[in-house]
C-alpha cells in the first residue's frame, strides 16, 4: 500500500471515531450504509478497500459485529455496499478526504467528538432488580406504554413500602435492638413530557383500587353535623395528595400504619417548607421519615392529636431546573442542609427515550393480576398487624447477614469523588435503604417468610449501585462537575462568544481570558481548567504556546471545524 493510501486510511479511521457504530440487522442497516457512502464517495476508496475497511476496522467496534465466517452476513454487507454505490450523491468525490487533510494540517487529531451532556447512569434491569411477579409486570407496562422502567420500578417499591410502614420491623444485626421500618422516599427527575406522572399513576393504581374497595365495605355513621362520629374509626387510607400538615397528622392518628404522600410536583413541596410559618411542618416531615417515632400535636382549636407511629412515605416528580436550586440550597450550611433532601434516598434521573415510534400494544392481564396480588398481600399484612397491634419482625438469615456485612464494610462507605462532601449524608442512609428493599423483595416473593434470604439482599445491593449512578448524575450536573463546566465553555465556543477587544472571533485563548469574564460555570481557574481538560480530550481544543513578551504562555486553540460552525 502506498504512503498516500496509508495517510488516507489514517484519516478515515480518525473520521470514523466520531460515528455511531451499528448493530447487526437482517434488514436495511442505515449506519453501515452511511459508512460505505463515506468511504466510497468521501474518501474515494475502491470497492475492495471499502469492504476490507468495514470488515477489519468498523465491524469489530459494532455493538453486535457481523460474523465474518458466515456467508449470510458477508452477503448482507455486500448488499448494503452495492446499494451505497447505486445511490447518486450530490457531494463531489473526495470531499471528506480534503476536509480531513485540512484538519490534519491544523495539528488536530481528527474531528471534534461529542461528549455526554450528563453523567452516565446504570440501566435498570427488571430481571435482576425486582422479584419476578413485579419485574414482569413493570417490563410489560414499559413495553406497552413506553414508560420509563426507572419511574415504574421506583413507584412500585415506594408504594409497597408505604403499605408495610411500621407493620414490619427489620433487624439487620444478629445482636442489638437496632431496627428499620421499611419506609422509603423518592423523587423522579425528568424533563417535561417524559411521562413521569402517568408512569407513577400506573403503579399506584392498585393502592387506589384497594382504597376504593375499603370505602365500599365500610360506611361510618354521621353525627348531627354531617361528619363521621368521633367514636367510629375512619376508613383506612393509603394515599394522600398535597394537603396541610395538620390534616396529615389527623389522618395518621387514625391510620397507625402510615400513609403515602404523592406530590405531582415536588418543587411545590420544597417551596412550601421555605416559608417562615412552616418550621413546625418541616420538623414533622423530618420526624416522619424514620417511621418508628411518636408525634404529639397539640393546638388550642383542634385539641390533641397523638400519632403513635409517625410514618410517611413520599414520592413525587420534579424537573431538572427546579431540582438544581434545591440541591444548591441543601449544599449550603443553612436551613436547606437539615437532612430533608438526604431522606430522598431513591433519586432517579434516567436517560430520555428519544424514539418517535407510537406503541400500541395490549397489556398482559395475567401479569397485572399477579402484581396486584402482591399489593393485596401487603395490604393484608398492614390490616393484620393493625388488629394485633404488634409488628412483624424480620431478621436476616446467616447468608444474607454475611452479604450485608460484606457490602457494609467495603462498598457502603464509597463516595462519589466529584461531590464527596455533598453526598456523604445521603449515602449514610443507605444502610437502612438496603435492608428495607431486601425486606420488600422477600415479602413479595413469599408473604409468609420469616427472614430475609441472601438472594433478596443481593438484589437490594444492585439497587445500591444503580442509585449511586443516578445520584452522581444529579449532583455533578448541578454542582458544576467537569462535564458541566465543559458544556458551559462548549456553548461559548459554538456561539462565537469568545472575542478579542475589537469584537473579532478568537481562534485561541488563555485560561485567564475565560475565567475573567465571570461566566456561569467558568468563574474560577479550577472550573476553567476542568472544562478545558474535557474539551482537549474530545478534540475541541489543543494546547499551544503563544508569545507574550519574552516568554511563551499556555493557550488553547479552537478546532477549525468549530470556527466555521459546521460541527453538530
Amino acid at each position: 500500500m502506498s504512503n498516500q493510501n496509508i495517510d488516507k486510511l489514517k484519516l478515515a479511521i480518525d473520521y470514523m471515531e466520531n460515528m455511531r457504530f451499528g448493530v447487526k440487522c437482517k434488514k436495511r442497516n442505515r449506519r453501515l450504509y452511511r459508512v460505505f457512502r463515506s468511504l466510497l464517495i468521501g474518501f474515494c476508496f475502491s470497492e475492495s478497500e471499502s469492504f476490507d475497511f468495514v470488515k477489519y476496522v468498523y465491524n469489530p467496534k459494532c455493538t453486535e459485529p457481523w460474523d465474518l465466517d458466515s456467508k449470510e452476513d458477508l452477503e448482507l454487507m455486500r448488499k448494503v455496499m452495492r446499494r451505497a454505490i447505486r445511490t447518486p450523491s450530490s457531494k463531489r468525490k473526495g470531499w471528506l478526504l480534503e476536509k480531513m487533510q485540512t484538519i490534519a494540517l491544523s495539528g488536530f487529531k481528527g474531528r471534534p467528538r461529542k461528549f455526554p451532556a450528563l453523567a452516565p447512569v446504570q440501566i435498570f434491569d427488571t430481571r435482576t432488580m425486582l422479584p419476578k411477579a413485579l419485574g414482569e409486570w413493570v417490563q410489560d407496562l414499559h413495553d406497552c406504554n413506553d414508560f420509563s422502567l426507572d419511574y415504574l420500578a421506583v413507584g412500585t417499591v415506594i408504594g409497597l413500602s408505604s403499605l408495610l410502614g411500621p407493620s414490619v420491623k427489620i433487624y439487620p444485626k444478629t445482636q442489638g435492638r437496632w431496627n428499620v421500618v421499611p419506609n422509603l422516599w423518592g423523587i423522579l427527575v425528568g424533563s417535561p413530557g417524559v411521562m413521569k406522572t402517568p408512569a407513577l399513576q400506573e403503579v399506584l393504581e392498585p393502592m387506589k383500587q384497594l382504597e376504593k374497595k375499603y370505602r365500599k365495605a365500610f360506611s361510618p355513621t354521621l353525627n348531627t353535623h354531617g361528619r363521621p362520629s368521633t367514636n367510629v374509626e375512619y376508613t383506612p387510607e393509603y394515599i394522600v395528595g398535597s394537603c396541610s400538615v395538620q390534616k396529615i397528622i389527623e389522618m395518621l392518628s387514625k391510620n397507625h400504619n402510615g400513609l403515602l404522600v404523592h406530590y405531582d410536583e415536588m418543587n411545590g413541596f420544597f417551596h412550601s417548607l421555605k416559608m417562615k410559618s412552616q418550621e413546625a411542618a418541616r420538623f414533622f416531615y423530618l420526624t416522619s421519615w424514620g417511621g418508628n417515632q411518636s408525634y404529639d400535636h397539640h393546638t388550642l382549636g383542634r385539641g390533641a392529636n397523638v400519632v403513635p407511629h409517625c410514618c410517611l412515605s413520599m414520592v413525587g416528580t420534579i424537573q431538572p431546573g427546579p431540582l438544581s436550586g434545591i440541591v444548591q440550597q441543601a449544599c449550603k450550611n443553612g436551613l436547606g442542609n437539615d437532612g430533608m433532601l438526604d431522606r430522598f434516598q431513591i433519586l432517579v434521573w434516567p436517560n430520555e427515550n428519544k424514539s418517535n415510534k407510537l406503541i400500541d400494544k395490549e397489556e398482559n392481564e395475567q401479569l397485572r393480576k399477579k402484581a396486584y396480588a402482591v399489593y393485596k398481600a401487603f395490604a393484608k399484612i398492614r390490616d393484620k398487624t393493625k388488629q394485633a397491634k404488634k409488628p412483624i419482625k424480620l431478621k436476616l438469615d446467616a447468608e444474607a447477614f454475611l452479604v450485608y456485612k460484606g457490602w457494609y464494610e467495603s462498598d457502603y462507605h464509597f463516595q462519589i469523588p466529584e461531590v464527596r462532601m455533598v453526598t456523604e449524608n445521603m449515602l449514610s442512609k443507605y444502610r437502612s435503604l438496603i435492608v428495607s428493599l431486601a425486606a420488600i423483595f422477600a415479602l413479595a416473593n413469599d408473604i409468609q417468610c420469616k427472614s430475609i434470604n441472601a438472594e433478596c439482599m443481593e438484589m437490594a445491593i444492585k439497587w445500591n449501585r444503580y442509585l449511586r449512578s443516578h445520584m452522581g448524575r444529579v449532583f455533578t450536573s448541578v454542582l458544576g462537575g467537569e462535564n458541566s463546566s465543559a458544556h458551559s465553555l462548549a456553548r461559548k465556543i459554538q456561539n462565537h462568544e469568545i472575542r478579542d477587544e475589537s469584537g473579532n472571533i478568537r481562534g485561541n485563548f488563555t485560561l485567564r481570558e475565560i475565567y475573567n469574564n465571570g461566566w456561569s460555570g467558568l468563574k474560577s481557574k479550577n472550573q476553567t481548567e476542568q472544562a478545558v481538560k474535557v474539551l482537549v480530550k474530545y478534540n475541541w481544543l489543543r494546547e499551544i504556546k503563544i508569545p507574550s513578551g519574552k516568554k511563551h504562555v499556555q493557550a488553547f486553540e479552537v478546532h477549525p471545524e468549530l470556527m466555521k460552525n459546521h460541527f453538530s
